[in-house]
């Protein structure tokens, strides 16, 4: 059954960039001169390697495997130099430029080439997003116009669904695979919008009555695990971090996830007061390995989703051992938008902590102000309240408005932020 949407205003397909020169994550940038965009679900090309041009004139356009092929043929001459080289690099230093040269050449024309252009719907505007996003395996025979139809098809289908559960329009169906990816596609395209290309990030978005959250665990391979996330919140009832699997690819597009993840990590954070979280609210991370063979942190949730095991889930259980072992204790490094808490606002507020004097140090110091479920959000409420303990013109003060200023001032959001997370209103998904 389709999803039903009330006339949103959809984002057609914008032309290809070519060579205009234009980075990843720019935004805003304006189409050719005299180009009309076709609407949404308009003609592509009469055949798999037809590209039309004015006049109705027909001309072959390569296929991203032809330009595979054609690149697989020029690098046979660099891989046959670079084994002439073994003889003056040695066996080893030859052996790895053979195995690189021969990599390069069959991988380097496999992805779609330059920025892609897509239309953000609802009058979102235009964004060049990095080819980095699309599976790492372009299926066989599609062209570039075929792929960047298919990236704009999943971030329209993904607004739909997030537009109509936030609005509490009913869907009609349980969640597929390709509900799960479209939605991931439409929320990183959109952070992408105004970030620029990024692998590594949290989504905190607005979630009305739980709706996405109850949307996402009715798919058939939504299961329960742990998770080192926002860990508070994984102790209240039905709240346990759940996981969807990804393993699809090539031309699986609908069954894969942004930049080649394997998994999305996904929680609810209601309003329970204990937690201060002002509205219903979900947490959601693309990961690179599974965990389905983690115990959930506060117990079985018998309501919850659960799955049997599959042949992937060892192989990614161990995968993300160790990506936790490598990452653990790590802050949020440049080009990265996690909502652990950044190391230059907690070591502030801890110093600010050390140079207040009771009651307010007291105060500062509620609701653990640097968990991970709490944040910059909880750290400000805090401050707030403790600037009405101290003395009116004090440096105590001074120091305490002064931190809330720089905070509120660089982060927006901040009574619902943790730390540098993407989040997303009601108002931004309607």
């Amino acid at each position: 059954m389709s999803v039903h949407l009330q006339q949103p205003l959809l984002g057609g397909l914008p032309p290809l960039p070519h060579d205009q020169g234009i980075d990843a994550g720019q935004n805003n940038v304006p189409p050719q001169q005299g180009y009309v965009p076709p609407q949404l679900g308009g003609q592509l090309p009469q055949a798999p390697h037809l590209a039309q041009q004015q006049g109705g004139q027909q001309i072959p356009q390569p296929s991203i495997h032809m330009r595979r092929f054609s690149a697989v043929l020029v690098g046979v001459g660099s891989a046959f130099r670079a084994l002439l080289a073994v003889g003056t690099l040695g066996i080893s230093e030859g052996l790895k430029a053979l195995a690189g040269k021969i990599y390069d050449a069959a991988t380097s024309s496999s992805r779609h080439q330059g920025p892609i252009a897509i239309n953000l719907p609802n009058n979102g505007g235009l964004v060049h997003v990095d080819p980095s996003i699309l599976p790492g395996r372009i299926p066989k025979g599609m062209t570039q116009l075929q792929m960047q139809q298919a990236l704009q098809d999943k971030v329209d289908d993904g607004y739909r669904l997030v537009s109509d559960l936030t609005a509490g329009n009913p869907i009609g169906r349980t969640c597929t695979q390709k509900d799960m990816t479209d939605i991931m596609f439409f929320l990183q395209v959109k952070a992408e919008n105004s970030k620029g290309s990024f692998k590594e990030g949290a989504f905190n978005i607005a979630d009305p009555g739980g709706r996405i959250k109850t949307f996402l665990d009715s798919n058939n391979t939504a299961y329960q695990r742990d998770s080192s996330h926002i860990t508070a919140f994984q102790t209240t009832g039905g709240e346990g971090h759940r996981g969807i699997d990804a393993n699809g690819g090539g031309p699986d597009f609908d069954k894969t996830l942004p930049h080649g993840m394997k998994t999305l990590l996904y929680g609810g954070m209601s309003t329970n007061p204990g937690l201060k979280m002002p509205e219903d609210r979900l947490y959601l991370k693309i990961e690179s390995h599974g965990a389905w063979l983690t115990k959930p942190r506060g117990g079985d949730d018998a309501g919850g989703p659960h799955r049997t095991g599959n042949r992937h889930d060892v192989g990614a259980f161990l995968g993300h051992s160790l990506s936790f072992i490598a990452t653990r204790g790590q802050g949020s490094a440049a080009g990265t938008f996690k909502e652990r808490i950044p190391d230059t606002v907690k070591n502030a507020y801890e110093s600010l902590q050390e140079r207040i004097g009771p009651p307010a140090n007291a105060t500062l110091g509620q609701g653990d102000p640097t968990g991970t479920a709490s944040g910059i959000r909880v750290m400000l409420e805090n401050v707030d309240l403790a600037l009405t303990q101290v003395i009116h013109g004090s440096q105590e003060e001074r120091d305490l408005q002064f931190f809330a200023n720089n905070i509120r001032a660089t982060y927006d959001h901040s009574n619902v932020r943790f730390g540098n997370e993407i989040i997303f209103t009601a108002q931004d998904m309607a």
